[in-house]
């Protein structure tokens, strides 16, 4: 069920089960499985539209889902189920698949169903061994990027009749110039796909412009620093590495956001609230007209959602927001359940005072309803247009009653703007081709595989894109930066105002390419952006100054001689001191340099131009640090880690990702971690200070610092457990600890075979999982640890302390048996060599003897006989 956002999916699905409750007499169970942000309103609708179906919502931690199961779960006389639909999440499905995955189901819903695009992923996995006779998958987000995910989708709807990705690929895979007419008809009995505009035809135009924006004079000086800084990488063209590129690219996208992102401003660098509220607008060009065009929408009673991709950004506007005494909402992936609902309910209450929505481009689910909004603000745009198309689509739905107008910001002559243009002449017209499917719908699709990164740029265009607009940058003579002009507001609104969408149905290739219309705001013409042939051929000499980058090189050796020759507490004071000589602004630097997805290095910011060492940093694509942060504390649980991915995705909620991301994570934190180590053992190792605590050779993955010594030493502590445990889990059940364990002091009978299974648990869950391994009622722990009483033993304290040492027992057992099988080597070798010496010292004493005696040996008498 494809319908596009705004369509009423969830309803839908809702009806249709009740549907076949009261006219074919089927009371389930049906499955339906939503992410958290969208599970209430699902909740809601359930009670809305069938109100006569028990549906349960199997949530919670492990003792609510227990008490789930025990009370709401089955008639105990019968057997029967009480419930008809069983709604949760995917994170609750994975940590009881196996109980869930028992159950017989008639019906499996999946919402946001563009989750199960990956085949290779443990949600994918778990998900497509459950038991159902039917199966649909929700998801508004058209079909695209590759074959492979649109035949992953398939295969899990039909495993039989969609069987083989090759034989899948081999039959379409080349049937892009003929418009995809056999897949189109293949696909049409099992696709079900409407747009608004074939079911509202009065839904309000949507209007869009994209206003470009001359960077502030310090957003200038940090583009150009940015850049000078990492003259070197950039000079290595299409040699250089695509990670490095990268990484300099989303400096310069943060930079061209606002300049705090890059150094936030001392705590006591002014006086009054007015003065930091000017700061804040002036460092940064799209908040200079984002200023004036808030103060003029509020004015005018519009209601206004702003979108950016980062979160510190968010942080930013925020303050903003608070500084004009504008009432705001925010949502993003760090709010959660009932506060999220909240903010949603309060910005759609009747008569709300909210004037602004913040919200994360990506954020929270489809099923988001924010119509009663008219004005969408896109601060940063997305590498991929579609997912701007889904923001807007929160505001432009079936239930607005009024024009829906877009802005869209762009920083001018910088990268965003080369990548805005790149993005739509690469994205929409060469990797999307969109078919209309006779009247049920449209697909989006690519051959081949699916890219593997986020960005659809190669090497070469990354290197061409940081080249757009640094010339021009750089011929402002250096501390020279001119500020953008005064630009009036009712001229860019008067020009902003008429350009609707065509009318009739349009496709999703349609509005991606009908959005770019530009209105420039530096010389106040309008236009079409034309594509242009590849631009800037000149080389990074060229472009930076070379007296800017001799000035840089010997900045860099100062500090390091300073280094040299600096006493270590002489060193620590100067790491409290910024490249401009400023001091103490930890809360605020925290606020908004905090690690994120989009968080730059260090050593790479202005404020640490002199710090003494830097920390070793790695960079992987594909995952937010908060999602990096999880799967080390996971990676922490489990012995011989780089075997137990599904488990440490499962622990992590990292279910979505492939087995081949996760080993490559989990190899660069492995071997990372290694070389930090050996480095540091080679090196000097410097002490923390007068307490004496070293916390060990670190490095970063991204923006999340790694504490080398700290993941191994974890690593090696459950080698022993990884090793005793077998990996076969009918195998597993049979397991006894092979040692002797000393009696448990705990308020409940505690034997070996309740060691044995919290080993078990340990090795399935991972360390520290007390409450999942409470909750698998296949170890018989559920009624003996973590009592609901605080005072009675075993707590999570004394379950650590006794898996402590039943670990260390299996580690001595190892040994031991290791030492036996090294002894029993030693011993047979030892026995061999002997033998071999013994027979040697027999057959030269035989050869004595046979000299001393005249007779031929055997086989000379052999021959003497042979030649008679």
């Amino acid at each position: 069920l494809a319908d596009e956002m705004g369509l009423g999916k969830t309803i839908q699905t809702i009806s249709f089960l009740n549907y076949l409750f009261h006219e074919h007499q089927l009371y389930g169970p049906f499955l339906l499985v939503v992410p958290l942000s969208t599970l209430t309103s699902w909740q809601r609708e359930i009670q809305t539209w069938a109100s006569q179906m028990n549906a349960v919502v199997y949530l919670g931690d492990i003792n609510s889902r227990n008490m789930i199961r025990t009370h709401e779960w089955m008639h105990p006389q019968t057997k029967r189920l009480k419930f008809n639909i069983l709604l949760t999440t995917y994170e609750i499905l994975l940590k009881d698949k196996a109980f869930l995955g028992g159950l017989n189901w008639a019906f499996i819903g999946v919402d946001e169903a563009h989750r199960l695009k990956n085949d290779d992923s443990l949600l994918y996995k778990t998900l497509i061994d459950f038991k159902s006779n039917h199966r649909l998958l929700i998801t508004g987000t058209p079909l695209q990027n590759s074959l492979k995910e649109l035949w992953s989708l398939l295969h899990f709807i039909m495993p039989e009749k969609f069987s083989s990705w090759e034989d899948f690929e081999e039959e379409h895979g080349k049937g892009r110039e003929y418009g995809y007419a056999s897949l189109h008809k293949e696909l049409e009995p099992f696709l079900l796909r409407r747009v608004k505009k074939d079911v509202e035809k009065s839904l309000p135009a949507k209007v869009e412009q994209i206003l470009r924006m001359e960077m502030s004079a310090l957003q200038k000086q940090y583009y150009k620093w940015i850049l000078t800084r990492n003259y070197k990488a950039l000079s290595k063209g299409s040699k250089g590495s695509t990670s490095g590129f990268l990484n300099i690219m989303m400096e310069l996208k943060k930079c061209c956001n606002h300049c705090y992102l890059i150094k936030p401003p001392d705590n006591n660098e002014f006086y009054n609230k007015q003065e930091a509220l000017q700061h804040l607008i002036r460092s940064s060009g799209k908040l200079i007209l984002l200023d004036k065009l808030l103060i003029r929408l509020r004015e005018r009673g519009n209601r206004v959602l702003i979108f950016s991709q980062m979160v510190r950004m968010l942080d930013i506007l925020a303050e903003y927001l608070k500084y004009r005494q504008f009432p705001f909402q925010r949502l993003d992936g760090s709010i959660k359940g009932e506060l999220r609902k909240q903010a949603l309910d309060h910005f759609n209450a009747e008569g709300s005072e909210d004037f602004c929505f913040l919200l994360s481009t990506r954020a929270g689910g489809l099923g988001i309803n924010l119509a009663s909004a008219d004005t969408v603000v896109i601060f940063d745009s997305d590498w991929n247009p579609q997912n701007d198309l889904q923001a807007q689509a929160r505001a432009h739905r079936i239930g607005q009653k009024k024009q829906v107008n877009i802005y869209r910001l762009v920083t001018k002559g910088s990268v965003e703007e080369d990548i805005l243009e790149r993005a739509k002449k690469k994205m929409v017209l060469d990797h999307l081709v969109i078919q209309r499917m006779d009247t049920t719908g449209k697909t989006v699709l690519h051959t081949g595989s699916a890219p593997s990164s986020s960005t659809p740029f190669n090497k070469e265009e990354l290197s061409a894109i940081l080249k757009f607009g640094a010339e021009e940058l750089f011929k402002e003579p250096e501390g020279e930066e001119q500020e953008p002009q005064e630009m009036d507001i009712d001229e860019i609104l008067k020009r902003a105002e008429t350009h609707e969408n065509e009318p009739g149905p349009l496709t999703v290739g349609d509005e991606l390419l009908s959005q770019f219309k530009v209105a420039n705001f530096s010389n106040m013409d309008e236009d079409d952006i034309e594509l242009e042939p590849e631009r800037n051929s000149k080389n990074w000499e060229e472009i930076i100054p070379e007296d800017q980058r001799r000035r840089l090189e010997e900045e860099e050796r100062q500090k390091e001689l300073e280094e040299i020759y600096m006493l270590p507490r002489m060193r620590n004071c100067a790491k409290q001191i910024s490249f401009n000589g400023s001091e103490g602004r930890r809360s605020r630097s925290r606020r908004y340099s905090g690690s994120d997805s989009d968080s730059i290095s260090e050593r790479k910011r202005p404020k640490k131009r002199g710090r003494p060492r830097t920390i070793p940093r790695e960079n992987i694509k594909g995952f937010s640090d908060a999602e990096i942060r999880r799967f080390i504390k996971s990676y922490k649980k489990f012995g011989g880690p780089l075997e137990r991915l599904d488990a440490i995705a499962r622990d992590a909620e990292l279910v979505d990702k492939s087995e081949t991301d996760l080993r490559r994570l989990g190899e660069l934190v492995h071997n990372g971690c290694i070389k930090a180590l050996k480095d540091n053992s080679s090196g000097t190792e410097r002490t923390g200070g007068r307490l004496g605590k070293v916390k060990g050779p670190t490095f970063r993955i991204s923006g999340v610092q790694v504490n080398a010594k700290l993941v191994i030493s974890h690593e090696e502590e459950l080698i022993p457990l990884h090793k005793s445990i077998p990996s076969d889990p009918e195998e597993r059940k049979q397991y006894t600890i092979p040692c002797h364990t000393k009696a448990a002091h705990f308020d409940i009978d505690w034997g070996k075979e309740d060691d044995s299974n919290l080993l078990i648990g340990i090795y399935e869950y991972g360390y520290g999982s007390w409450e999942m391994i409470k909750m698998d009622p296949d170890l018989s722990l559920t009624h003996k640890i973590l009592p609901d009483d605080p005072d009675k033993k075993p707590q999570a304290k004394q379950l650590q302390t006794r898996a402590d040492y039943l670990i260390k027992l299996l580690s001595r057992d190892l040994a031991k048996k290791e030492a036996q099988r090294l002894s029993g080597a030693g011993g047979s070798k030892r026995r061999k060599a002997r033998a071999k010496k013994n027979k040697a010292m027999k057959s030269i004493k035989v050869k004595e003897e046979i000299k001393s005696d005249s007779s031929p040996l055997p086989s000379e008498k052999s021959d003497e006989d042979d030649e008679k």
